[in-house]
C-alpha cells in the first residue's frame, strides 16, 4: 500500500516538474517579445524624433508638436532606460509649444495659447519659461473680456450673426 502511494506520489512529482518545464519558455518567449517590443519602439522612437526636429527646422511647429506627442506615448511604452530621449522629446515639445503658445498670443487667440501652455506644464510642470508666459496669457485673457467674442460665441456662429445681422457659416480651421 505505502509502494503504491509512494509511485503515485513520484509520478505526480515528475507531471508537475515537466508541466512547469513546459511553462517556463512561454515566460520566455514573453520576455524575448517584450524586448523586441521595446527595440521596435526605440527605434520608432529615434526617427520621430528626427523627423519633429526637422519640422522644427522648417517652422512647422504643428507638425512637430504631434511628432513630439507621439514620442511622448513611446517613452511611456518604453518605460526606462531612455533618459536622453526622454530629455529630447520634453525639450523639444516644451520649445514647440512655446513656439505655438507665443503666435497664439501675437494674435489674441488666448484660448489656443491657453491650450498650448497647458500640456506644456502637464509635460514639464517647472517651466518657469511657460508659467511666466500662462500668467501673461492670463492676464491678456481677463482684460480682453467683453471687448472679443467667447469662444462659446464664435463655436456658435452667434458672434457673426450679432455683427452682420445674418446667419454665419463658421468654418473650422
Amino acid at each position: 500500500m505505502t509502494k503504491a502511494i509512494l509511485t503515485s506520489l513520484c509520478f505526480g512529482l515528475v507531471f508537475s516538474f515537466i508541466a512547469s518545464a513546459q511553462n517556463q519558455p512561454a515566460a520566455v518567449d514573453s520576455a524575448i517579445t517584450e524586448g523586441v517590443r521595446r527595440d521596435a519602439y526605440k527605434i520608432e522612437l529615434r526617427r520621430k524624433l528626427a523627423d519633429a526636429q526637422e519640422a522644427v527646422k522648417k517652422g512647422d511647429y504643428y507638425a512637430a508638436t504631434k511628432l513630439y506627442e507621439d514620442g511622448w506615448s513611446l517613452v511611456d511604452k518604453i518605460g526606462s532606460g531612455i533618459d536622453a530621449e526622454r530629455q529630447q522629446v520634453v525639450t523639444g515639445m516644451v520649445g514647440a509649444r512655446l513656439q505655438l503658445a507665443e503666435r497664439a498670443i501675437r494674435v489674441s487667440d488666448f484660448t489656443e495659447a491657453d491650450t498650448q501652455l497647458k500640456r506644456v506644464l502637464v509635460v514639464d510642470p517647472k517651466n518657469q519659461a511657460a508659467m511666466s508666459l500662462k500668467a501673461t496669457n492670463d492676464k491678456n485673457w481677463i482684460a480682453q473680456q467683453g471687448r472679443m467674442p467667447s469662444p462659446d460665441a464664435i463655436a456658435t456662429g452667434m458672434y457673426g450673426q450679432l455683427t452682420t445681422g445674418k446667419p454665419v457659416k463658421i468654418i473650422s480651421r
